[in-house]
């Protein structure tokens, strides 16, 4: 969990609620299905915050780089 924060406090373009939210996001534990009810179920955020939060556009390729360059040098 700390290795992903630290990856995304790299993030320029990122804003500390958002880099909060995609901490808390991509640290739960789902069994079955990712569906937004599934997310709100294991989660303290309602689906509707997960629905809006998606809708919005993120670059996920600089996530995933950060992360591979992370591991890399460290």
């Amino acid at each position: 969990m700390r290795r992903l924060a630290s990856v995304l406090t790299g993030l320029q373009n990122t804003s500390p609620v958002r880099r909060r939210f995609l901490c808390h996001l991509l640290g739960l534990r789902l069994p079955g299905r990712a569906t937004f009810r599934n997310l709100s179920r294991y989660s303290v955020y309602h689906e509707k915050t997960f629905s809006r939060w998606f809708a919005q556009d993120f670059d996920w390729v600089s996530v995933n780089r950060a992360a591979i360059m992370q591991r890399i040098f460290t």
